[in-house]
């Protein structure tokens, strides 16, 4: 008998010893970190419509409609499709695993001349469409030195492109108070890469840099909206002037409101492994801000060799574009696909589970006019589901949504544990469903009360 215990106890304690080991990215720790930090436990109080607690022993089904956690997709591709009946379907498949959306607020497309700004047809159908849907709205971005208007890019005077562009700011501030969130000067410390002339980069080293810069248009955006959400946002986590700019704002108290990482993996030295990406996320969860993965591409063909080969593909499909031609695309193969759904599940996996990770938006949700030409798209050319795309949809609406069937106690409650976001709770009295909804978050301490209707 001592013999058995004390093997059990080893037993017991080597597993203990295992579990401990686990490095931080494996999916399966990543899973129980998940059940961690995006579940609450829940004590949900049921009244009937007369009044009366709902009686001990009968069943009610609680099912979740809806997350928390933003998962996420950019509604730009809006312009492929607003003209065509394809649309509805690439909303449809849009908003089957999307709750939050990224609506294209290019300065150049909607303002040519000074003055003169009139937000294009498919931005306004696609922010409607996501309002009517109960999406969560990003505008991007209200600063980016990619898309100046030409009149704000060769505008020699300085002290003028201050006020082009603080002009700018306020006015999306003001005039679009709708959107929930806003991303601020778009990657810039990018600044250093445009020529020296760009009105952009002079405006900005007049300000001392992208720290300064951010610091300018913060406040200025905080006097239209004091209670709004602005990010940063950078295409390279590794940027050492990324991290200074994030220091710069966190020393001088700039009052921004997340950090935002682009993860775009077209080419081979860009593809993200979850052991990099569980040590990218850590590495800005020193900053104590919540992060949002704002822009990822994982493609279902071989990655390219190295930038050179993506700046080639990228200007042969604008050049064929621009000029009406064949579309130098590089088709989608099954064995990409493969790959894409195995890495999207690993890379959502591993970011859902972090605790500081607020938001994962996916850029292209069709291969059709895709960015680059490389089939980055969780829809293939036909807005046909890819595999990656089944990934998302069985981990956002099967794995990681709770739906329970619970007795009512004597007090008239029900107890579950669930991922955090809205419900609905559903009794059938009489021959009568009665339902009503409630929100759970991780600040739910008490008793939630619903009234069934």
């Amino acid at each position: 008998m001592k013999i058995a215990v004390h093997t059990a106890v080893c037993v017991a304690f080597m597993a203990m010893l295992c579990t401990a080991n686990e490095p931080a990215w494996d999916l399966a720790e990543a899973e129980k970190r998940i059940r961690q930090h995006r579940m609450s436990d829940a004590v949900v109080e049921i009244t009937l419509p007369d009044g009366i607690q709902a009686p001990a022993g009968v069943t009610v089904t609680i099912d979740q409609t809806g997350h928390e956690f933003h998962f996420g997709g950019f509604l730009g591709p809006v312009r492929v499709y607003h003209d065509r009946p394809e649309l509805q379907t690439f909303l449809k498949q849009f908003s089957q695993v999307f709750n939050y959306a990224t609506l294209p607020f290019y300065w150049s497309q909607h303002e040519r001349q000074p003055g003169t700004w009139m937000l294009n047809e498919h931005t306004e159908k696609a922010m409607r469409f996501a309002r009517e849907q109960g999406m969560t709205t990003k505008g991007h971005p209200m600063m980016w030195h990619n898309t100046l208007p030409a009149f704000v890019e060769k505008e020699p005077r300085v002290d003028q492109i201050d006020r082009y562009v603080m002009d700018h700011v306020r006015m999306l501030a003001s005039e679009y108070s709708q959107v929930d969130q806003w991303d601020l000067y778009n990657e810039t410390p990018g600044i250093r890469l445009k020529p020296a002339e760009n009105g952009a980069r002079r405006w900005v080293e007049s300000l001392g840099g992208p720290g300064p810069c951010t610091q300018k248009i913060v406040s200025a955006v905080r006097q239209v909206q004091p209670g709004g959400y602005f990010l940063l946002n950078h295409f390279r986590h590794d940027d050492p002037q990324y991290h200074d700019q994030i220091r710069y704002c966190l020393d001088h108290g700039v009052d921004f409101s997340a950090i935002g990482i682009q993860t775009h993996m077209h080419k081979k030295s860009d593809v993200i492994t979850p052991e990099q990406l569980w040590d990218m996320l850590q590495r800005f969860a020193q900053y104590k801000k919540p992060i949002h993965l704002t822009e990822v591409s994982i493609v279902s063909c071989e990655p390219l060799s190295d930038w050179r080969q993506v700046q080639q593909q990228e200007a042969a499909v604008e050049r064929a574009r621009r000029n009406h031609g064949p579309d130098p695309a590089i088709p989608s193969t099954p064995d990409g696909e493969r790959r894409q759904a195995e890495s999207l599940r690993e890379f959502y996996t591993i970011a859902f589970s972090h605790p500081n990770v607020e938001a994962i938006v996916w850029w292209s949700l069709s291969d059709e006019k895709a960015w680059r030409g490389m089939p980055s798209g969780l829809l293939d050319t036909q807005l046909n589901p890819k595999p990656a795309y089944e990934t998302l949809d069985q981990l956002v609406n099967h794995q990681w949504r709770t739906s329970e069937s619970c007795d009512v106690d004597e007090q008239g409650r029900v107890s579950f544990r669930g991922f955090r976001g809205d419900y609905r709770v559903t009794l059938a009295k009489d021959g009568v469903k009665l339902e009503g909804t409630f929100r759970l978050t991780e600040e739910n301490a008490d008793a939630i009360s619903v009234s069934l209707h």
